[in-house]
């Protein structure tokens, strides 16, 4: 019988590996490849959340930024999207895995994801203490909305998506994030 190698969220930064990947309770998941409309939607949200924040300077906008959720084993998850407030942004160091939870995470669904998948990865970032959490669905064209205490909302269409206490005054509409096929 082998045993598997688990890595810490450290050895992880230093694997050389060009796949999308995350750290899951110390070993390496080679993640589904990326589908356009889950890219352009994430994107969108990535853009809309930029320009809020161009007269909102209140923190920073990431894309792919690895979170530790987990230690010993350790787990080190890369939300499609995220927020940090400048005062988390500040504990973060430019060449490691964020220690601190992101503001605000955005797990995009793709066709390779399970419910089962994304409660844990939803759980994970609460746990460690996310403001937010949004679940954008490119095929359902809907947006899932979970925070601490309160109970899953879904969004879609002509609704309107907002910041709440992450982002105050951020507000866009739903259909507006899922561009994909861009002439439709």
């Amino acid at each position: 019988m082998t045993s598997m190698r688990l890595y810490t969220a450290e050895e992880y930064a230093e694997l050389e590996d060009d796949r999308r990947t995350e750290l899951v309770r110390g070993v390496v998941q080679v993640l589904g490849p990326v589908v356009p409309a889950a890219g352009s939607t994430a994107a969108e949200i990535a853009y809309a959340i930029r320009n809020y924040l161009e007269t909102h300077p209140i923190g920073v906008a990431l894309a792919r930024m690895g979170y530790v959720t987990e230690r010993d084993p350790d787990t080190v998850r890369g939300p499609a999207a995220s927020f940090l407030t400048n005062e988390r942004a500040k504990e973060v160091k430019g060449d490691e895995f964020a220690q601190v939870a992101p503001d605000l995470a955005i797990e995009v669904l793709l066709p390779s994801n399970t419910e089962q998948e994304i409660a844990k990865k939803v759980a994970e970032y609460l746990a460690i203490g996310a403001r937010l959490v949004w679940i954008p669905d490119p095929m359902k064209r809907t947006v899932t909305v979970l925070a601490p205490g309160a109970l899953p909302h879904v969004l879609a269409g002509d609704e309107f998506l907002d910041g709440g206490d992450v982002l105050p005054g951020f507000r866009v509409q739903v259909k507006k994030l899922f561009r994909w096929p861009p002439h439709e």
